[in-house]
């Protein structure tokens, strides 16, 4: 038997009890697309079914980089700066785009069975996402994604995870010509 899962649309995932069975398993559909940022709030419920973890970024300091998590921010805020502009175009051919991933945010939809699933924030204004199983991609602009990168950096503490070293190696030579 097939059913619906309250408050998520059946074009994105649908609950299957098999005969002789008490549990329900979880079908997505890895091929939704939708037309808008707001579709896909809305199909899947996300304002009741999103669970933000952690927000991880990088930082240059003294010519080396590192990678950082940004701690005690605001949920709402971070709901309120990537999705707020609910008539943001979904990219079409995402697998043809290249992304420069500025911040990354663990997510969770634990009714979908999900955990630890990327929403990311690209310099160039697209939040992106494997929601459902496949990478979806919506313009909110450059000047969107600035603004929420600008305030993870400018409002809250972080911590660094590891710290890398591009400089260039000195080669010495101990050959003769």
């Amino acid at each position: 038997e097939i059913y619906s899962i309250k408050n998520i649309s059946s074009d994105c995932a649908v609950a299957v009890k098999y005969e002789n069975e008490d549990k329900y398993y979880i079908c997505r559909n890895a091929y939704y697309k939708p037309e808008t940022l707001g579709q896909f709030i809305n199909d899947l419920d996300l304002k009741n079914t999103l669970d933000f973890d952690a927000v991880y970024g990088s930082q240059k300091k003294k010519g080396e980089s590192s990678d950082i998590e940004y701690y005690d921010w605001d949920k709402e805020k971070v709901w309120e700066l990537l999705f707020s502009n609910t008539e943001a175009k979904a990219v079409k051919d995402y697998d043809s785009l290249n992304f420069e991933m500025a911040v990354d945010i663990s997510i969770n939809i634990k009714l979908l069975g999900y955990e630890n699933i990327s929403l990311s924030v690209s310099r160039d204004g697209y939040i992106t996402t494997n929601i459902l199983d496949t990478g979806k991609a919506f313009y909110i602009g450059k000047a969107a994604s600035e603004k929420f990168i600008n305030y993870l950096q400018n409002e809250y503490k972080t911590k660094v995870l590891e710290t890398y070293d591009y400089s260039e190696p000195n080669y010495t030579s101990d050959s003769k010509s």
